[in-house]
């Protein structure tokens, strides 16, 4: 285990060698103990010197890791951009977005839908001749082209409201997995109610 020393440290345990040092030679004369600190300071000094090298030889190989991580990101993100590089000329709140004047009808085909401003292939609902069709818009191809918009199927839209009341008025029905035979029908709004 690698103890890291800070400055503070250090300098707090060369007081303490000092400070001990100097009452355990309080019998040594004065010059004697001035030659004795010099020399602990000095032997501190090196340690000192030794561990700032150490430490400013790390910094540098740290330096280098991230200098090649960073060129390493950028080889791998060219987009990236510096914030100071971004024009700030231009007022907050304009943009050069294209703006679209579109209609609010429902789209009879999947060119309105195109003109309406979509430009993202996929599943859209269109007014068909009798009913809504729910159609594939291939917006990677042209309009005259066959495969630009291809039917998947009627959607089942209700335009009135379904509502039904009907009731089995003397058998017991014991069958499962098996319609449920009525016998009268109260009501029935919007025939969502088949009794035969």
């Amino acid at each position: 285990m690698m103890v890291r020393l800070t400055s503070a440290t250090l300098l707090s345990m060369v007081l303490v060698l000092t400070c001990w040092s100097t009452s355990a030679s309080a019998s040594l004369p004065l010059e004697e103990r001035l030659q004795q600190l010099k020399d602990n300071y000095n032997a501190n000094d090196i340690k000192m010197k030794r561990l700032l090298a150490e430490k400013n030889g790390r910094l540098g190989v740290l330096e280098l890791k991230l200098e090649s991580l960073l060129l390493a990101q950028q080889r791998n993100n060219p987009i990236s951009f510096d914030v100071s590089e971004i024009d700030r000329s231009t007022p907050v709140g304009t943009s050069d977005a294209i703006l679209r004047q579109t209609t609010s009808k429902i789209p009879r085909s999947c060119a309105d839908i195109k003109t309406n401003g979509h430009n993202s292939s996929g599943i859209y609902s269109i007014i068909g001749a009798k009913s809504m069709e729910s159609v594939f818009c291939d917006f990677c191809k042209t309009t005259s082209d066959p495969s630009f918009q291809t039917l998947i199927g009627y959607e089942d839209v209700k335009s009135k409201p379904v509502y039904f009341h009907v009731q089995r008025l003397f058998s017991v029905f014991n069958q499962s997995k098996t319609p449920i035979p009525f016998d009268t029908e109260r009501i029935n709004v919007g025939e969502a109610m088949n009794t035969s």
